[in-house]
């Protein structure tokens, strides 16, 4: 329960440093990137908030 949770602060905080170091960049190669790690860390916290359930 405990690693799930430490596993979600994580993505959290990845996902943070995702935005922060592709937002000062205007790129359409990063934004596109950005897009992509967006989606995947969705996915993953919604497969960590499952798993918690």
């Amino acid at each position: 329960m405990l690693s799930i949770v430490r596993i979600r602060e994580v993505a959290d905080s990845q996902m943070l440093a995702w935005g922060a170091s592709l937002v000062t960049i205007n790129d359409t190669t990063l934004v596109a990137l950005r897009h992509w790690g967006w989606n995947v860390t969705q996915h993953l916290l919604t497969i960590a908030r499952g798993v918690v359930k």
